[in-house]
């Protein structure tokens, strides 16, 4: 009450310190009395509270308030808890989704064991829930998802794999419209395959499909660092599992990757996230391929290399592609790397003479297609040469 009542963040938060001072010298039979009354006030500031220093402090009390009581009564919570992640109210389960997260810190095994089946229902049951009426609950629905597939990822962390039903649900995960559930559910990807065995007839179906969801990622404007991060580890082995033939083909995924990264390249010049993950990704692939197995995707590989060390636009990606191919040819020698770089400029020469083909028939089949085409062209060609006049002037401005 006393929390609730003060109108600053600062005095709430002092009021949390106080009652965590409280509970830590309070005796147990006086504890065990008022414990049920601190965990709902506190569950009242973690969900609503607007501070999130007041959010961390009242969770903290959380899990010593737990620590320190009785077996009996943290059954009891446990049981509170139970009954919100199944309430119809979507806040109530977003409510003891958070709360679980809390007790988890404090839960035996065989407890942790019974939250991640908990929490693995409610994943399975949000992945394609409609809309209850009420007031943003599609925003509280997606608050309710990632922090279940948060706290299954802290549960399981150290187990030799995720539950079936979890897993069955990634593929859905990795596309769902919430960046940050993306995020988490590359997170779920990367910890499934630390866990894998190498790649079975079996297997190959939900490796694809995996795939597709880490491509569709890699494919978004706004892919956050974490996730980056992710989504390079992921692909780098995706890769190497890949089959030789079929629809889950290495080949297939070099060439996607490349094109995404070639059409932020001519598209989003002044962005570089895809063509970081792009020359990572070839670094840490070709770090396991051996020469016979990389030479049919080497000079595919290499043209974003190539193309990325010639970029004097952006020093940082320029300076990475560098290192990757000092890399390459530490890895595999001057003479194989001096081929596949042959091959490499093969493939763009080959690609720049088909779309002036390309273009020349377009420009005879559909004249009004093709002008509009150029006029596009010299509008971000303007574009560019504006960009590029600010940045001159930026520098004799600072020179000066």
């Amino acid at each position: 009450a006393v929390v609730s009542t003060q109108s600053t963040g600062d005095g709430r938060l002092s009021a949390l310190e106080l009652l965590n001072m409280l509970i830590g010298r309070l005796p147990g039979p006086v504890l065990h009395e008022f414990a049920l009354m601190f965990f709902m006030g506190l569950s009242a500031v973690v969900i609503s509270d607007e501070d999130n220093e007041c959010r961390k402090a009242a969770g903290m009390i959380v899990s010593q308030l737990v620590r320190k009581s009785s077996t009996e009564l943290r059954d009891k919570v446990i049981s509170i808890v139970d009954n919100w992640l199944t309430n119809k109210k979507v806040k109530h389960r977003y409510l003891g989704v958070q709360m679980m997260g809390l007790l988890s810190d404090a839960a035996s095994h065989k407890q942790k064991k019974v939250f991640v089946d908990q929490l693995t229902s409610v994943i399975v049951n949000h992945c394609t829930a409609t809309d209850s009426g009420e007031e943003s609950a599609t925003t509280v629905r997606d608050q309710v998802l990632y922090e279940a597939i948060v706290n299954v990822l802290k549960l399981t962390q150290g187990s030799k794999a995720l539950p079936p039903q979890v897993v069955d649900k990634v593929g859905e995960l990795l596309v769902y419209p919430h960046q940050w559930i993306r995020q988490a559910a590359s997170q779920l990807l990367g910890q499934q395959l630390a866990n894998i065995g190498e790649t079975s007839n079996d297997k190959a179906t939900a490796l694809s499909g995996w795939c597709e969801g880490m491509l569709v990622q890699l494919r978004s404007d706004n892919i956050l660092m974490e996730q980056g991060r992710q989504i390079t580890k992921n692909l780098v082995w995706l890769t190497l599992h890949a089959e030789t033939d079929g629809s889950y083909q290495r080949k297939n995924i070099v060439h996607k990757i490349v094109a995404l990264a070639s059409t932020e390249a001519s598209q989003s010049p002044k962005i570089t996230t895809k063509r970081e993950i792009a020359l990572k990704w070839t670094a840490g692939v070709c770090k396991v391929l051996e020469q016979q197995q990389v030479k049919e995707i080497l000079p595919v590989m290499l043209t974003v290399v190539q193309r990325e060390m010639q970029n004097t636009d952006c020093a940082e990606i320029s300076s990475l592609a560098c290192e990757v191919m000092d890399y390459l040819r530490t890895r595999y020698g001057k003479d194989t790397l001096s081929v596949m770089l042959v091959a490499a400029g093969r493939l763009l020469a080959e690609k720049r003479s088909k779309r002036k083909r390309e273009a020349a028939i377009t420009a005879i089949a559909d004249p009004a297609a093709h002008a509009k085409k150029k006029l596009r062209a010299n509008v971000v060609k303007k574009e560019k040469r504006k960009e590029k006049v600010k940045l001159l002037k930026a520098k004799q401005y600072k020179k000066a």
